[in-house]
């Protein structure tokens, strides 16, 4: 009997794995951790307020997908030692973006890029990027009609370009 149970005790936890598999239509919502890692397999569109709390894993589902739309606003609150990662579901490159439309003071901190053949695109809207990585991307950021910041932005491996602007207002302090 305590055989198994120490079994349990030791062996239990390594088992269960947390994982939300996102809806397509979102009002307001706050992602953490422990519910992590977040998975989109559909487009998907945020009307509302998406907070994401710092540790929390997005990744862009098994098929490829359009894009992760937010009409609302996101405010992506990572931390330096527990960032916020947007990701490729798998090892595969995905064709998938965090889209941000007619958004007004959406901001993001402290999150990583990475693995996909466009990462963000901006139209309408006002966003602030703080401590943020974009890596091994075909396109890192697309700006349209937008007003950005970029403080503290690292661009690595973007293979067509890191940032395309269109009628873009962009400030840049400490960008490489």
């Amino acid at each position: 009997m305590r055989k198994i149970l120490l079994f349990i005790v030791i062996f239990l936890p390594s088992l269960t794995h947390a994982e939300t598999i996102v809806p397509a239509g979102i009002e307001s919502d706050l992602w953490i951790k422990q519910y992590s890692p977040y998975i989109i397999n559909s487009d998907t569109i945020v009307s509302g307020t998406l907070t994401i709390e710092p540790g929390v894993v997005v990744q862009m589902g098994h098929a490829d997908i359009d894009s992760f739309k937010i009409v609302g606003s996101i405010q992506v609150k990572g931390s330096q030692d527990d960032p916020v990662i947007f990701e490729s579901y798998g090892d595969e490159e995905k064709n998938w973006s965090l889209n941000i439309d007619s958004s007004e003071g959406s901001e993001i901190q402290h999150a990583i890029f990475r693995n996909s053949l466009n990462a963000v695109t901006i139209k309408d809207s006002k966003v602030s990027f703080r401590d943020v990585s974009f890596s091994r991307l075909s396109f890192c950021l697309s700006v349209d009609h937008s007003s950005i910041s970029l403080v503290r932005v690292e661009f690595e491996q973007c293979q067509n370009g890191s940032i395309f602007s269109d009628q873009g207002d962009i400030t840049l302090d400490s960008v490489i």
